[in-house]
């Protein structure tokens, strides 16, 4: 049969159209003109013919991936890599993020969020803490008790927030408040990876607590195409300094 099948019965195209009316013996001669052409330009307009379909039309974002190393080769987790765009960008409203407190903790000890992002603070551990912070970036204190609902602040201001608790001294963690929505923390291999890029130039830039230099933070300048994955490989020229563990050093209240 001239034409498509289509939900269980045929759909007849012009161009199919046009064919079965010249076929037939007693329209050869009737046919007009103008009918002729008019079914002519039908059958030539884009998706009319037979067989054709549109396509989707996909727009995959690129992605940036880091692997770093300490100088002996050992993986440097609980890293941050952020990517700038060099452009000019819009961003979407920043995501909330969540720092959680168990086992004497805070969960996760490394939290980048974008500049104007909420954190939710709630206490999920058996005892109470009272949450704070002296940074530049943000100063703030926050007792959550035990059981009681959680608490949110709003981080605008970028820089690094470094949060202690003064209940349990040894809990340190870190908000990392980056003008950028565009971020990842290294794993246990020393790996982050950044995707969902639009394409263009960004600057790579990389935090650690732990740097022997407060103040160093390697960069590197890339350009990414959509669909496409830039990986860098950065090998540090000094060791990180001691962890220090959120582990108890004294009696709990």
């Amino acid at each position: 049969m001239n034409g498509r099948r289509r939900y269980g019965f045929a759909v007849t195209t012009p161009l199919a159209l046009l064919r079965r009316t010249l076929r037939s013996p007693g329209n050869r001669g009737a046919l007009s003109g103008r009918s002729a052409i008019l079914l002519l330009a039908l059958s030539l307009t884009p998706g009319a013919s037979e067989g054709a379909s549109a396509a989707p039309v996909t727009t995959a974002g690129a992605a940036v991936e880091l692997h770093l190393l300490q100088p002996d080769g050992s993986p440097a987790a609980e890293a941050v890599l952020a990517a700038y765009p060099l452009e000019t960008k819009s961003f979407p409203a920043p995501s909330p993020a969540v720092m959680d407190q168990r086992d004497r903790r805070f969960e996760p000890r490394v939290l980048p969020v974008q500049t104007g992002a909420r954190v939710t603070f709630p206490n999920s551990d058996t005892v109470s803490h009272h949450v704070y912070s002296f940074s530049t970036a943000k100063r703030f204190q926050l007792f959550l008790g035990k059981g009681e609902p959680a608490q949110t602040q709003t981080f605008g201001r970028s820089g690094v927030v470094t949060l202690g608790c003064n209940l349990h001294d040894w809990m340190l963690g870190y908000i990392v408040v980056l003008d950028t929505p565009y971020f990842a923390v290294t794993d246990g291999a020393g790996r982050a990876r950044v995707t969902g890029l639009p394409p263009g130039t960004y600057r790579l830039e990389v935090w650690h607590a732990r740097f022997s230099d407060a103040t160093s933070r390697p960069t590197r300048e890339v350009r990414v195409e959509a669909g496409a994955s830039e990986t860098w490989e950065l090998k540090l020229d000094r060791p990180l300094l001691p962890a220090r563990d959120q582990k108890p050093g004294f009696v709990e209240y």
